[in-house]
């Protein structure tokens, strides 16, 4: 399977603290630029957060298209309550 390429704009997330890196952001704390890729944030770098190694971050494709995989599956079976509309 191919690897998906990453965008330089790509936001990643820690999976032990839930701290999510925004390139448009940067961490001007920790001497990274606004604009700076998380590919060219330097390999020893780690979570503000908890410490956790860059190795581990996981890109967030849709952050909003996560959530609602997640809620759908939650709620997946359950009767939709004050969602029906009639015309």
């Amino acid at each position: 399977m191919k690897k998906q390429e990453t965008k330089a704009n790509a936001n990643y997330q820690c999976p032990k603290c839930g701290f999510t890196y925004d390139p448009a952001a940067g961490l001007e704390d920790a001497g990274i630029q606004k604009g700076t890729a998380f590919e060219d944030i330097k390999a020893g770098w780690k979570c503000p957060g908890c410490g956790n190694p860059k190795s581990k971050f996981k890109e967030i494709i849709n952050p909003l298209e996560d959530a609602i995989d997640i809620l759908g599956k939650y709620y997946e079976g359950t009767p939709k309550r004050g969602f029906e509309h009639e015309d």
